[in-house]
């Protein structure tokens, strides 16, 4: 806890901003659409009024408007971002349905079941550097659910028959699917993916001990160059690996090998570099100077000055450099956007313990 307190890492946000942009996210949405949204909701509460007033049972159609229009909307919607204001029309416009066709307040556990439900893809989408109104959007099963409930109140409540209710459900869960399929082949629907789920069908097997998972086919040509550079190189598994590329958090794992100090050592933000020379002040020197390292000097997110402040607090660099690897450039637009790969170092230590240690046994 020490380290925590004594530096931080800033990247520009803050927690507290994350639904001030939120909101200014739906806002914008709003706006731009606001015609459309206060049409449906005038139109449902004109002829709402109209049904109650006649005594008609024309509710049900009602209702199967507001579901079909949340359905075509989904199919069709000019941005992710007004997923949330037209889902919240509509469930308000069900809300205000139930308590007049049963001349009460709603149930206050289904309100705040419903208000759960809606809360969910802002909470998975918290911390994300994609705008949360957009990147919420992935999660929209939840919002759906929530509508799915409310058909199932009102089917309780013999507001419509079994038919229509069947059919209500039906004209919902095919989106409610679409949103399950996408991310198999549409890349805008992965977060952190290079490539769709359904190209992600090579298996590699990494890790100590190793187990197998499923990649694309430039993420294993990747790993299996970078394994064949640590088999050259004479990497044990098992060995010390210190990671300064500041963001191949999953080169240690798939090496193999034992991260040194911090299991990710975050780079590119402000204060990064204090965290890199707090850890080497707290790590034993005789573990650091055994350790295996890796480097980039082409990754914005790369640990900068790294060799001076290591030679400042050693005095001395006694690794070597004993191979070089391009992996696949893992960001998307920026002034880089014309890069396709950065390069990687391997360093070895002068004394390999690990691998020392097996030469005896």
């Amino acid at each position: 806890m020490r380290g925590v307190r004594s530096t931080y890492l800033l990247d520009g946000r803050s927690l507290l901003n994350a639904p001030r942009e939120f909101s200014w996210d739906i806002q914008r949405s709003f706006f731009s659409f606001w015609w459309v949204y206060l049409s449906i909701f005038v139109f449902y509460l004109i002829s709402l009024l109209t049904v109650v007033y006649y005594k008609s049972k024309k509710i049900s159609a009602l209702i199967l408007f507001l579901v079909f229009t949340l359905a075509l909307w989904i199919v069709v919607r000019p941005d992710p971002a007004t997923l949330y204001p037209i889902v919240f029309v509509v469930i308000t416009l069900l809300f205000i349905t139930n308590i007049v066709m049963n001349n009460e307040k709603s149930d206050r556990r289904l309100a705040a079941l419903i208000i759960l439900f809606l809360a969910l893809p802002f909470g998975y989408s918290w911390g994300t550097n994609v705008p949360i109104a957009r990147h919420s959007s992935m999660a929209f099963i939840f919002p759906l659910t929530a509508c799915l409930l409310m058909l199932k109140t009102f089917f309780n409540q013999s507001i419509f028959d079994k038919q229509t209710y069947l059919f209500a459900l039906t004209v919902l869960c095919i989106p409610a699917l679409w949103f399950q399929i996408t991310p198999w082949f549409d890349l805008d629907h992965n977060y952190r993916l290079h490539t769709p789920l359904m190209e992600q069908k090579y298996p590699i097997s990494i890790g100590n001990p190793s187990s197998t998972v499923f990649v694309d086919a430039v993420m294993r040509d990747d790993i299996t160059a970078f394994l064949e550079m640590l088999s050259t190189a004479g990497f044990v598994k098992g060995s010390s690996l210190f990671d300064l590329t500041g963001d191949s958090v999953g080169l240690v794992y798939a090496a193999g090998g034992k991260p040194v100090g911090t299991a990710w050592l975050l780079g590119g933000y402000q204060g990064s570099e204090k965290v890199f020379e707090y850890l080497i002040d707290s790590v034993d020197k005789t573990q650091l100077e055994n350790a295996w390292l890796i480097t980039s000097e082409d990754n914005p997110r790369h640990i900068k000055e790294w060799k001076e402040i290591w030679l400042r607090k050693f005095g001395k660099f006694t690794h070597t450099a004993v191979g070089m690897r391009c992996l696949r450039w893992p960001y998307k637009g920026g002034k880089f956007s014309n890069k396709s790969c950065y390069e990687i170092t391997l360093w070895k230590p002068a004394i390999d313990v690990v691998a020392k240690r097996q030469i005896i046994n």
